[in-house]
């Protein structure tokens, strides 16, 4: 399935399309999980969508845009709480416009097995719009 993630513009008359969750159903009792966020305007196109991955620096590519062309890249391990394994402010496009961008996260903190989601952000200088995102998994080699 795929789901639309909103945002209701300042006004509150019309909602915004950030990304669009998909949507999986893994094993016949363990329900519904987000596998990953599209979006045109803030993608990841290198590492490819469930790579396997060392834990190790790891080179991110893709497109995106954001607030003074700001965008936020970010690895979490699936499923847990709290920071992320690593945080990296890269530069994209501004206005309508994404641009490619490049940056290297830090995933030498997960462990082999690990599946670990990252995500770019560009933010729109509104502090509750979480602006264009996407997201993917990869996997941590053994």
């Amino acid at each position: 399935g795929e789901v639309d993630a909103l945002f209701t513009g300042e006004s509150g008359d019309r909602s915004i399309v950030r990304s669009t969750l998909l949507l999986r159903q893994l094993g016949s009792a363990s329900g519904w999980f987000v596998i990953a966020a599209v979006n045109p305007n803030a993608a990841i196109t290198v590492p490819e969508s469930l790579a396997e991955v060392p834990a190790a620096p790891l080179s991110v590519e893709g497109i995106g845009r954001g607030f003074e062309a700001n965008l936020t890249v970010s690895a979490s391990v699936s499923g847990t709480t709290g920071e992320p394994l690593d945080l990296q402010i890269a530069q994209g496009g501004s206005e309508a416009t994404p641009m490619p961008f490049t940056t290297t996260l830090d995933l030498s903190g997960a462990a082999a097995g690990d599946v670990v989601t990252i995500m770019v952000r560009g933010g729109t200088g509104i502090e509750t719009d979480p602006g264009d995102f996407g997201a993917i998994p990869v996997v941590i080699a053994g």
